[in-house]
């Protein structure tokens, strides 16, 4: 996914801000796994992260903490 790339800085110069906007256009089209990706993101924005858990959840990931 475009958006680790980001996060990560993997072949490209690391911003958070492009790897928000990927994983946006991902989790809106049903992506599991850019959820809660976002989610881990926004760990300092506990509602934030709480919607985008409960999110990833509702599309089928597994492994997100309880909100």
């Amino acid at each position: 996914m475009l958006g680790t790339l980001y996060q990560l800085g993997l072949g490209v110069d690391h911003d958070l801000e492009v790897a928000v906007y990927w994983y946006r256009l991902a989790s809106d089209q049903g992506e599991c796994v850019a959820s809660n990706n976002l989610a881990s993101i926004y760990a300092t924005e506990p509602e934030r992260a709480k919607r985008y858990y409960n999110k990833a959840r509702s599309q089928g990931f597994e492994h997100t903490p309880q909100a």
